[in-house]
């Protein structure tokens, strides 16, 4: 069968007959734009939109979400599969690329007593997706090392607190957009 319509076939033989109407009709292809990719900025969500049309399911990745619209806060490459009713389907896809200048502020001081706030020397940082943080005392011995995006400098080398004075850090960044920062 090539074409919509009502189809019946009759089989006969010796025993009797059985008859079977078949409607076979076309199924309705689903229709989905996410339109162009868009700059998005880190922390900033923006709602993505199927379009609903009753009877059809949603399907996203990378979110694995099933409703027709969704609100995405990452960069990154955001696809959505819809199916009719008739289980017929149609995708699309959008990339959001994080447009925000990457953010870098190192402290000048802190006070690694055991009394809270500024315990830990790290840096505050958005936009990037590598670290490597290294403190060296006067004398250009390294005292700490981290890779760690989140981590920082307790104030002490080899299980002992750090004298009080002036330690040179220098930290190695690797932007989301892979540009190389070095303070």
């Amino acid at each position: 069968v090539t074409k919509t319509g009502t189809y019946k076939v009759t089989i006969t033989n010796i025993c009797g007959s059985t008859s079977k109407t078949v409607v076979v009709k076309q199924g309705v292809m689903p229709s989905v734009n996410l339109g162009g990719d868009q700059f998005v900025c880190r922390n900033i969500a923006i709602t993505l939109d199927a379009g609903f049309t009753a009877g059809y399911s949603y399907s996203w990745i990378p979110t694995l979400e099933t409703t027709a619209q969704i609100t995405a806060s990452m960069a990154g490459n955001y696809k959505v599969t819809v199916t009719s009713a008739d289980g017929c389907k149609a995708s699309d896809d959008i990339n959001l690329i994080d447009s925000c200048p990457p953010v870098v502020w190192l402290p000048n001081a802190f006070t690694p007593n055991d009394a809270a706030p500024n315990d830990i020397f790290k840096p505050y940082i958005e936009g990037f997706k590598k670290m490597n943080m290294r403190i060296y005392n006067r004398w250009g011995e390294k005292m700490f090392e981290t890779s760690d995006l989140n981590g920082g400098w307790d104030g002490f080398y080899m299980k002992t607190q750090a004298l009080d004075g002036i330690y040179i850090c220098i930290l190695e960044l690797i932007g989301n957009d892979s540009y190389r920062k070095i303070i």
